[in-house]
């Protein structure tokens, strides 16, 4: 008997799920990447959730207009992101939720043996989730003589996303035709702030025929399902193991010849849906690299590989250090602002403290299955110069009673009755 798939996704206890795994994305973030309504939402929790589960079950639930935003990237060129409403992300999450718990060909999708990226810890393989299972079967299969590899991003990969092929494998795995509707109305993008967006920008976002919104829950999923058929393809190519982490792939073999023909097949399969892979003439070194592992190692998903080692590649780490370098010089100019007459603070000295260490230990907590201790310890001298910045600065401010309190978050009848 098949269950009303709808009224399984407005239950409440499926949208205070989905509250919980938005709070704690956004949450993770720090402080400074809460979307409008946020702290409301939070304080109201039962109130909202009672409030949006009665709109959805009448059906008079609209999605809102989203905003979009590109991100440049440090490989160069922009990433286009799509920025729902807080209430819509939470919808979003929901419908992921039913889907994975209660369609059987999505749960097909997530067993996917060669698939690591976006999936739940029921099927997920590993400690530490994907990116953890990802590098120890890469490890595992050095071992076992594949050596010769051959890893590329799938260019523009959600921009090229054609529709009507997650719409028909939707439309033939679930037996309910309004969530079927719902869940269209959920994958449509339309930009309050297209007029401020150039042609080209605009033609990166998705639109009626191609493309998946970056920044929506449900995007990795769709990512899975689209890649499903290139998957099954690979795994059954015996001469080779194919890795994929959503648009990242890997192909390991253990000769030459055979890692150039599950590259050739890989690129045949790919093609078919409208899709490629990078080789050497496109000069992306970040993009694409291929050898032997014995003569030097290579990067996957933020990883530098060697036959014996793994640590976090450089490129992950420089990020790291650019965004605490960013993060103290914005606070050390809040104390040269309040050094000079400036009466209130961005964030106290201890919610700056609490932001470097959700940003260092969440960096830190991804990286947990590495092996060369060297790069941590290297990065944590880099973060203590950072914070010497920023405590020499201080220790030049707080002399002033007044002005220390105010650092510190605790108020003085000084500062809310500033004198004449």
């Amino acid at each position: 008997m098949s269950i009303n798939l709808y009224q399984e996704f407005c239950k409440t206890r499926n949208l205070e799920a989905a509250w919980k795994s938005v709070r704690s994305n956004i949450q993770a973030k720090g402080p400074g990447e809460k979307p409008l309504g946020f702290d409301r939402f939070e304080e109201n929790t039962s109130t909202a959730i009672r409030s949006l589960q009665s709109r959805l079950s009448g059906k008079s639930f609209k999605f809102s207009k989203q905003k979009g935003v590109l991100i440049q990237k440090g490989s160069g060129g922009s990433r286009p992101l799509v920025i729902s409403t807080l209430e819509d992300r939470v919808v979003h999450r929901a419908i992921l939720n039913v889907l994975q718990s209660h369609v059987p060909a999505i749960q097909n999708v997530l067993k996917t043996p060669s698939s690591y990226g976006a999936i739940p810890k029921d099927y997920s393989v590993g400690e530490f989730g994907g990116v953890s299972a990802a590098i120890n079967k890469v490890r595992e299969l050095f071992k076992g003589g594949f050596v010769h590899y051959y890893r590329s991003d799938i260019p523009s990969f959600f921009t090229k996303v054609k529709k009507c092929r997650i719409d028909r494998f939707i439309e033939s795995s679930v037996d309910d035709e309004y969530f079927v509707k719902f869940f269209k109305q959920a994958m449509e993008v339309s930009l309050e702030n297209s007029s401020a967006l150039t042609n080209d920008a605009l033609s990166m976002f998705p639109d009626e025929k191609e493309g998946i919104s970056q920044g929506s829950p449900l995007s990795p999923l769709m990512a899975n399902i689209y890649l499903y058929d290139f998957d099954s393809s690979m795994i059954q190519h015996k001469g080779c193991e194919c890795l994929r982490y959503l648009d990242d792939i890997l192909i390991l073999a253990k000769s030459r010849d055979e890692l150039h023909r599950s590259v050739d097949l890989a690129i045949k399969q790919l093609k078919k849906v409208g899709l490629e892979l990078y080789s050497q003439d496109d000069k992306k070194k970040e993009k694409y690299s291929s050898g032997d592992v014995n003569s030097g190692g290579f990067e996957f998903l933020g990883c530098s590989i060697t036959n014996g080692s793994v640590s976090p590649s450089a490129s992950s780490r420089g990020r790291l250090l650019e965004n605490i370098n960013s993060k103290c010089n914005r606070f050390i100019l809040s104390l040269d602002i309040l050094d000079v007459g400036g009466s209130s603070m961005p964030m106290t000295y201890p919610e700056f403290l609490e932001d470097i260490r959700r940003t260092v230990t969440g960096w830190a907590m991804s990286y947990r299955f590495c092996n060369n201790k060297f790069f941590f310890e290297a990065v944590d001298k880099k973060v203590s110069l950072e914070l010497d910045r920023v405590h020499a600065r201080l220790s030049k401010i707080t002399k002033n009673r007044d002005k220390f309190y105010l650092i510190y978050g605790v108020s003085t009848s000084n500062i809310v009755f500033p004198k004449e």
